[in-house]
């Protein structure tokens, strides 16, 4: 019975445990959400009407050089609630003032508030004291030594001793140069509180929270600071040491009352009663009371101590966000490696394109470039490089869509021009590198020059400056490119609605250029992105995520889209029955709906010169049926002067010597006959007899008595059609074929096989 006993009451007391357990975590978190709605850390410029006030844990503080300041104002500082030390700190730096001008420097976002705090303690901006806006920076290129140019900074203390070993190195002005700038150099002289606590009406028992706040800082006044460890907190927490913690004074609410324009409710009672304990934390550091300002220096971290290898920090620099450089460049490493691997490289679709596809490896020093990393290094320098970069990427781009725009009207524009030479000698390859490549290049430089600034403004203007010109760039070319495509829409709107969108996309624009300007659409929402990013704050996507999204829409429009589509017709495509190459030239003779299929897709492919040689060549033949067939001399002359002269008007893809033979046979065939031709006529008509002479011209319907004067049309050479089929025939097929395989992965080949094979089938059972 003990034994049941003893039993029971154990099992009784771990269940007790147990249920006091989730109890102990209540009153915990309780308490937790009690403290969190007791009191509360705000900073200055967020502070409202009416709170209420029990402590100060940091100042925004004039650091004056000891070598503008007086003995006066090294004096003892004393850590109780008695405003009087700080106030006469700050009365003896007035004083000094008034017996000479001091020029103050102050961060980009402060020139307004110390200006108000000056007025408030009845200083003369203008006369006593000179404002002067300041960019302090890490970045290895930048222009002299801040702290040299002024008499002292105003700024929040942890900024201060961290920008001042950045900047430790000097050249002479202040003291001599074989020392760094160090802590003690300066006088601090708080003016404004920067950080306040303040406590909520519905707190009760508010010295047992507002305790925790005196031991935070105890604890992290405590820690083994050191030179590889934040030395610039130690100087910052030394310093809240001189102002006693939470102490604060009457005066200094009041500066701040007067600069937000509102009013506090103050209480000191808080530190009051905290201030033994305070006292007595101050004494275990060694710290005597009333604590000196020179007691407070000697525990600084002189500015030998860093956190780097060097003075500038270059490997700070390389945060978090930089590793999206991996992701943005192996975006467009996937592309590069596609467009190599997959053969594209020697697709028609792509040399069209010139340069175009190879503006992502320029995408890369760019995105390079933009690293917070390489461009702390000099930040002007590698921005005027990037944005350069960034407007001939732009400039090719557009440059080459301009161009093939052109080359899509090419055969229109020659067809009514005087000047055939100029626009074939625009369309040619070397020309169209130079308006597609040199060209951009040279303009976008001397566009670029408005870049020069960045070495001569202040550096947060360079940022806003780059950021403004770079969405500018994006969203304008952006804007541009969508407005091309809507108008060619607009303008195709009749070719749309009878053969669908597809048809205008994909078999009217076999380079892809339109589907690329569509897809434009995505860095414009990237682009808009942006400027969200920069006008809400706590904006999701920003800075580098954007980055990747623009890394992937610029390899999209400069050659993945195109590479995509290819594979997916090859997907698509890779199980229908090819039709062979031998037979297209039948299909060309025997199908005329085959034949006005081929040559519109011919034309949209930069390419009706071969299917209008062709079409002569089966003229001249009667249908490839007469190859022995003489050339008329006219025909002959046109053909020369249309298809073989360089820059003609339908100049053909041929080969060298294959057009230097069929120069050889005009020299040595034509030449000769025409020749023997002229000096017949001649020998004819000084005879008087024109019956001989015309019986090679005349016409049909003519009488044998009836003259006619020889003319081109009626006279032939000795060149056959079989004799150009022989030399050029091949090089025309298999430029034709080449068309042709690029015509059976489109829709439209695709309906018309099924008819053609319906209609075959048919035919067979019949």
């Amino acid at each position: 019975m003990t034994t049941i006993q003893t039993s029971f009451s154990s099992h009784s007391y771990t269940i007790s445990c147990l249920l006091l357990v989730p109890c102990f975590l209540f009153l915990l978190l309780l308490s937790s959400q009690t403290h969190s709605q007791c009191l509360e850390e705000i900073s200055w410029n967020k502070i409202q009407n009416g709170q209420r006030v029990i402590g100060v844990s940091s100042f925004h503080t004039l650091f004056l050089w000891k070598s503008v300041a007086t003995q006066s104002l090294e004096m003892n500082l004393d850590t109780s609630s008695s405003d009087e030390n700080l106030d006469q700190l700050r009365s003896n730096f007035f004083q000094h003032v008034n017996r000479s001008s001091l020029v103050i420097g102050v961060e980009k976002d402060y020139p307004l508030v110390l200006t108000q705090l000056l007025n408030f303690y009845g200083l003369s901006v203008q006369q006593q004291i000179s404002v002067k806006k300041v960019w302090l920076t890490d970045e290895l290129c930048r222009k002299g030594n801040v702290f040299e140019d002024v008499d002292g900074l105003f700024m929040e203390p942890f900024r201060f001793y961290y920008f001042m070993r950045m900047y430790r190195e000097h050249s002479g002005k202040r003291k001599t140069l074989n020392e760094f700038i160090h802590p003690s150099d300066f006088v601090p002289i708080p003016l404004m509180p920067a950080n306040l606590t303040l406590v909520k009406n519905v707190c009760q028992h508010i010295e047992w929270y507002s305790e925790r706040l005196v031991n935070r800082p105890l604890r992290e006044l405590s820690q083994n600071y050191s030179c590889s460890n934040h030395p610039e907190i130690q100087n910052a927490q030394m310093l809240r040491v001189l102002t006693g913690f939470l102490n604060f004074t009457n005066q200094e609410i009041r500066a701040l009352e007067f600069v937000r324009n509102l009013t506090l409710s103050i209480d000191h009672g808080v530190y009051d009663k905290l201030e033994p304990q305070i006292l007595n934390a101050f004494r275990s550091y060694n710290f005597t009371i009333p604590i000196q300002l020179s007691q407070v220096m000697n525990q600084f971290l002189n500015s030998t101590c860093h956190y780097c290898t060097a003075t500038l920090c270059p490997e700070r620099h390389f945060t978090e966000t930089e590793l999206y450089l991996i992701g943005e460049i192996g975006i467009i490493s996937l592309y590069l490696f596609a467009f190599l691997v997959t053969g594209c490289f020697k697709s028609i679709i792509f040399k069209q394109r010139l340069l175009t596809p190879y503006l992502p490896i320029v995408a890369i020093i760019i995105i390079l470039f933009y690293s917070k990393y390489l461009a702390s290094y000099c930040f002007a320098a590698f921005h005027f490089v990037s944005l350069t970069l960034t407007l001939i990427f732009i400039s090719i781009f557009a440059m080459t869509v301009l161009r093939i725009v052109y080359m899509r009207n090419l055969y229109q524009i020659v067809k009514n021009s005087k000047n055939i030479k100029m626009h074939k000698l625009m369309a040619s390859l070397p020309v169209g590198l130079v308006w597609t490549g040199l060209l951009p290049a040279l303009v976008s430089v001397l566009i670029s020059m408005y870049a020069i600034s960045l070495f001569v403004i202040e550096p947060y203007q360079v940022d806003v400056l780059r950021n403004i010109v770079l969405v500018a760039m994006l969203l304008g070319g952006c804007l541009l490119g969508m407005g091309a495509v809507l108008f060619d829409m607009i303008m195709n709107r009749k070719n749309i609605q009878r053969h669908g969108f597809l048809k205008f996309l994909f078999f009217d624009d076999p380079f892809h250029v339109r589907f690329d300007l569509m897809s434009l659409l995505f860095l414009f929402m990237v682009g808009i992105l942006a400027v969200l990013g920069a006008l809400l704050d706590n904006f999701p996507l920003s800075g580098r995520p954007l980055n990747l999204l623009v890394a992937f829409g610029a390899s999209m429009s400069c050659g993945g889209n195109a590479i995509i589509i290819e594979m997916v017709k090859k997907l698509l495509f890779r199980k229908e029955a090819m039709v062979e190459k031998n037979g297209l030239d039948g299909l060309l003779r025997d199908n005329s709906d085959f034949y006005n299929l081929f040559r519109e897709y011919s034309e949209k492919e930069f390419a009706l010169e071969q299917i209008l040689f062709w079409d002569l060549l089966k003229q001249l033949s009667s249908n490839f049926t007469e190859l022995k067939s003489r050339i008329p001399v006219n025909a002959w002359s046109e053909m020369k002067r249309d298809f073989f002269e360089p820059y003609s008007k339908y100049e053909l893809n041929l080969p060298s010597n294959v057009k230097k033979q069929l120069l050889t046979l005009d020299t040595t065939v034509g030449h000769v006959e025409l020749e023997n031709s002229n000096h017949s006529i001649q020998q004819q008509l000084s005879r008087g007899s024109t019956s001989n002479l015309l019986s090679p011209f005349r016409d049909s319907t003519s009488t044998p008595s009836t003259p006619q004067t020889p003319t081109l049309n009626s006279m032939t050479s000795q060149i056959t059609v079989k004799q150009v089929v022989d030399i050029m025939y091949s090089e025309l097929l298999m430029n034709m074929n080449d068309t042709f395989m690029r015509l059976q992965k489109t829709r439209e080949f695709k309906r018309w096989k099924e008819i053609y094979d319906l209609q075959h089938a048919e035919g067979s059972k019949e």
